[in-house]
């Protein structure tokens, strides 16, 4: 399924969150898996942000998850993830107090007429296909024309840019550590 803002689903202007994905997974599950085909619980998979919103709608405990499958992990809706209780001092020294004027200055060059042009800039086919050549994929002949089009062609919908800002800018919502401490 493609999360709200993601592929080929809508992209509204609104507060996007783990917390939304979390519920848009489960009334996925409810209305599809469960009622749709008769299954009681489902197996939830995700890549990246995908995952924190699988493992967040886990960490719900609702019984409509029987279990979930991470890869590549995000540890927050972007980069601007809390640090943990106990974690080490040069961590906890970065990401209280080296990483949030960064941040803020990430956010209004985002939110400035020129973060159109870094999106713009972004989406471009060549520059999506210099990406997952260079730093996604080890097995370059893995990216061809269909995957780079496959990833460029949401970003032309409406909302894209705004969806983009709103992701990057946003609060990065709960670590992934935290939602499985939930568990154990």
């Amino acid at each position: 399924m493609d999360l709200l803002a993601f592929g080929g689903s809508d992209k509204p202007r609104t507060g996007y969150s783990v917390e939304i994905w979390a519920d848009q997974i489960l009334h996925f599950i409810q209305e599809v898996i469960v009622e749709r085909d008769g299954a009681r619980q489902a197996v939830v998979v995700g890549n990246s942000l995908g995952s924190l919103a699988c493992l967040s709608a886990a960490a719900s405990s609702s019984p409509l998850i029987g279990a979930v499958a991470l890869f590549n992990c995000a540890i927050g809706m972007n980069s601007k993830a809390r640090p943990l209780p106990g974690c080490g001092r040069a961590e906890a020294i970065f990401l209280g107090w080296i990483a949030p004027p960064i941040f803020l200055l990430l956010d209004l060059l985002l939110r400035s007429p020129l973060g159109r042009t870094l999106f713009d800039h972004v989406r471009q086919p060549n520059t999506i296909r210099s990406v997952l050549e260079n730093g996604v994929y080890v097995n370059r002949t893995r990216v061809d024309d269909e995957l780079v089009q496959l990833i460029a062609s949401p970003a032309e919908a409406d909302g894209a840019f705004e969806a983009f800002v709103e992701t990057l800018t946003g609060d990065p919502g709960p670590r992934p550590e935290t939602l499985s401490l939930i568990h154990i």
